[in-house]
């Protein structure tokens, strides 16, 4: 397998397992908004988009009162956010190994910061990429490539991991190495990539 000199992480469903409590704040936020659950098809199409983009897919309206009510529901939820198993090991020995970490998520920047400040994830990312840092959130490659960019990488020696078609399409955007976490998804589409099937693979990648 090809080594890499730096990794670039997605956040949900990649480092962490967030997505009973995700799926839960937004079960509540729409019987509050609309007065009825989510189906299946509606959580699994939301859970890797921007708020902006659930907000539109569900009708609702684009206001910051809305937006508080939804991460009261976050923040009331996220008692159940962890690493997923063996992760914390991983990152720590990477850190030690001066692999360099970046984080790439479709979160705002104060999503995004109370995720890494609540589940410990700071301790070991490098600097992260939210959506609103860049143009246009993923599927395009833009939060890629700002890092990059920013810390001076070369394309060969970078990958990108994360666990949904929308990473895949932003790697592949970007220009870079893809690989799946299947430990966050079932789903993966015909381009190259790499898939790890358990978190302690992600070592063999350095």
């Amino acid at each position: 397998m090809k080594k890499y000199k730096n990794i670039i992480f997605d956040c949900d469903g990649t480092l962490i397992d967030s997505f009973r409590a995700t799926s839960t704040a937004f079960q509540r936020f729409t019987n509050h908004m609309l007065g009825r659950s989510l189906s299946t098809n509606e959580l699994d199409e939301i859970f890797h988009k921007t708020v902006e983009d659930c907000f539109d897919i569900l009708g609702i309206e684009h206001s910051k009162d809305n937006l508080i009510i939804l991460n009261r529901y976050f923040e009331e939820e996220s008692r159940d956010i962890k690493f997923y198993d063996g992760m914390e090991g991983v990152l720590r020995n990477l850190k030690e190994r001066n692999i360099v970490m970046g984080l790439a998520s479709n979160r705002t920047r104060f999503e995004l910061l109370y995720a890494m400040k609540e589940h410990g994830i700071s301790e070991y990312i490098d600097e992260y990429v939210s959506k609103d840092d860049v143009a246009k959130a993923k599927p395009a490659g833009d939060m890629l490539l700002y890092f990059i960019e920013k810390h001076k990488l070369l394309k060969d020696e970078t990958i990108y991991l994360g666990n949904a078609i929308s990473d895949h399409l932003s790697a592949l955007d970007a220009g870079i190495d893809y690989a799946y976490c299947m430990w966050g998804t079932n789903n993966t589409i015909d381009e190259p990539h790499i898939k790890l099937g358990e978190v302690k693979e992600i070592m063999n990648l350095i």
